[in-house]
C-alpha cells in the first residue's frame, strides 16, 4: 500500500502556515512511542527526475521554528 502524508507546519513566529503539497516543501517528521512527533528537517528540494541520485536540497528550514498543525495520510 503507498500513503502519501501532507503536512500543514506552521512558522511560530509569523504564523505563518505552509502546506507541504501547495508549496513545495518537504517534512521529514518521526512518530515517538510515547505518542509524540517531531519535525527532523524542513525545507525545499530539486527533484532529480533520474533516480539514478538523490534529491538535491535547496534550502534548510530552521526546524525550531516551526510546528505541525496537521497530518493528512491519503492512501494511493
Amino acid at each position: 500500500m503507498n500513503v502519501f502524508v501532507n503536512v500543514k507546519i506552521k512558522n511560530k513566529d509569523t504564523g505563518e502556515v505552509i502546506d507541504t503539497d501547495e508549496n513545495g516543501v518537504f517534512a521529514n517528521i518521526s512518530f515517538n512511542c510515547d505518542g509524540s512527533i517531531e519535525i527532523e528537517s524542513l525545507g525545499t528540494c530539486v527533484d532529480n527526475s533520474t533516480r539514478l541520485e538523490p534529491d538535491s536540497i535547496e534550502k534548510d528550514f530552521d526546524i525550531n521554528e516551526y510546528e505541525i498543525v496537521s497530518i493528512e495520510c491519503m492512501k494511493i
